[in-house]
């Protein structure tokens, strides 16, 4: 009886044992392959990481790059006739600007045309849109507008507004827009703006810490653009809230 006894406690012991020993190799093995996929991950990571290092350095020495030295054979003029007015980068924005600053602050207007009221039901009701309604009420308008029709109020005023810069370049894998202006145009770091398209507001954009005298880098704000919109070469910097 007791050796009966002893065999099943012998037995009851192996198997606990065998189960021990099945269930650590079954762990032991989800656990590499855990770690070999944590490992693939980071390899990609480290390789994105990398790709954007890179061309961050790349556009690090464009925007060190120095310029150009000037002639020494050629005498400095005695004296120096005043550098011309930049050229304004909206004809119709300067137009608009040169009304608005011409009309008294008392001047009686038309409560349509006042530009010291604050925006009227219509042009409320298309900021408050969400990215997607804005483009499906004003974007789409673009073949009308250019074809000759009357723009929306709203479109009067995005057009109306000065560019102040434009895109250079648009890097889409490290979504990283590069702008045709920098300090020379009073650009800081976390300066924020507007894209602005023919007449409409396509998204925001932020001012990075890289930027130069004649260029800067700038971010696209999360969520500012319609799904599938993306930042074009030649698109305007404006100040549009």
């Amino acid at each position: 009886m007791k050796l009966t006894q002893f065999a099943l406690a012998a037995i009851l012991v192996l198997l606990t044992v065998a189960g021990y020993l099945t269930i650590k190799s079954d762990l032991d093995s989800r656990m590499e392959k855990q770690n070999v996929i944590n490992e693939k991950l980071v390899e990609k990571q480290n390789h994105l990481n990398e790709s954007l290092v890179a061309r961050m350095e790349d556009l690090s020495k464009k925007v060190a790059a120095p310029a150009p030295a000037t002639v020494a054979a050629l005498p400095a003029p005695a004296v120096s006739a005043p550098a011309p007015a930049a050229p304004p980068a909206n004809p119709r924005a300067a137009a608009a600007l040169a009304a608005a600053a011409a009309i008294p602050p008392d001047a009686p207007l038309a409560p349509e045309n006042d530009p010291r009221l604050p925006p009227l039901e219509d042009e409320r009701k298309v900021l408050n849109l969400g990215a997607d309604d804005r483009v499906a009420d004003d974007s789409l308008n673009f073949p009308s507008a250019l074809a000759g029709q009357p723009l929306t109020k709203v479109q009067q005023r995005i057009v109306a507004l000065p560019a102040i810069a434009k895109i250079k370049e648009y890097a889409v894998k490290e979504g990283m827009i590069v702008l045709d202006r920098g300090t020379n145009a009073n650009l800081k770091a976390g300066d924020q703006f507007a894209l602005r398209r023919k007449t409409s507001v396509i998204g925001k954009v932020r001012i990075s810490e890289t930027i130069n005298e004649t260029e800067c880098v700038a971010d696209v704000l999360p969520g500012s653009m319609p799904p599938g919109m993306l930042p074009a070469v030649d698109d305007d910097v404006i100040q549009f809230e």
